[in-house]
């Protein structure tokens, strides 16, 4: 058992950081017509729950290698992400 105890306002603090990367990270998105949206930050697991809309017409990204840039971003600025979930 951990000695600190996550709490909904730890949770909502870490759910900023992710939406403020997130903004950072929309100016360098090649998406057309949508982008990236956080849906929930699940404290306990570390999992940050992720809505992807829009397409990349004219990039040569797969869908796969979009998503690990946008997951390594995020992880390199809110280090309480264990992994990303996509709905």
């Amino acid at each position: 058992m951990s000695l600190f105890k996550r709490t909904r306002r730890d949770d909502a603090a870490v759910e900023g950081r992710i939406r403020a990367a997130i903004v950072e990270l929309a100016s360098m998105l090649p998406i057309e017509a949508g982008g990236v949206e956080l849906v929930e930050f699940e404290g306990e697991t570390g999992v940050a729950v992720l809505r992807f809309e829009g397409d990349c017409p004219d990039c040569e990204l797969s869908v796969s290698m979009l998503r690990e840039g946008i997951e390594a971003h995020l992880r390199m600025h809110v280090p309480e992400i264990r992994a990303i979930r996509a709905v």
